[in-house]
Formats: structure tokens, sequence, C-alpha cells
């Protein structure tokens, strides 16, 4: 699981029978959005046409406009290539700055806590 030097931000990327599930854990801003977008873009790239991208973001305790585009980047791409990206149980701080932001709209959010 790839950490960002200060160890702000762990991501992981594993394939599923859902699609490719990429997670992250801690806090996502300027300095460790390239660590996501890092294993993200390519996720995305490898996703074939009709998949889901799942960005579990459970674990993520805090979300800037960084963090925000790298995800707002990686959805284009996978709209680009067919596939979607979903986000997964956005928390707290995180679910907020996707909602007041309106970044919110943009995906799919699933969250199997509130279904």
């Amino acid at each position: 699981m790839p950490t960002d030097p200060a160890g702000l931000l762990s991501v992981s990327v594993e394939a599923s029978g859902e699609g490719i599930v990429v997670a992250a854990s801690g806090e996502l801003d300027m300095l460790t959005g390239p660590l996501l977008q890092d294993a993200l873009l390519p996720a995305v790239a490898d996703a074939l046409p009709g998949t889901d991208v799942r960005v579990d973001l459970a674990a993520l305790t805090f979300c800037d406009s960084s963090g925000l585009a790298v995800l707002m980047q990686a959805g284009l791409e996978a709209r680009t290539r067919g596939a979607r990206l979903v986000l997964v149980s956005p928390r707290g701080p995180v679910l907020r700055v996707l909602r007041v932001s309106g970044v919110a709209r943009l995906f799919d959010i699933d969250d199997p806590a509130t279904q």
C-alpha cells in the first residue's frame, strides 16, 4: 500500500467482482493528491467500457479542492473511456466538501451503510 512521505495518505488498488477498487485512507490535499492520482488514473485507464472504478473513501478524513480536482479528473477520464467512477462511503467532512462544492452531483455515490 503506497503511502506519501509524510504518512498522511495511504492508497491501495485491487480488482474485485465489482470492478477496480481504489481505497484511500487519511488526508487528501495538495501534498498527497499526486499519490491518489498516480494510483487512480492508471486504474481508470485499465477499466473496460461499462465497468466501474470504485473509490473507497470510508477511511478518508479530509479532502480539499486539490483532492476534488483529482477525483474530477479521474471521473472525466472514466467517462471518456465508457467506464464509471463511483465514490464509495464518503464520510463526515469529506462528504460535506463533496456536497458543498457541488462535486457530489458529478458522481454516483454508493454508501452500503445506508442501504
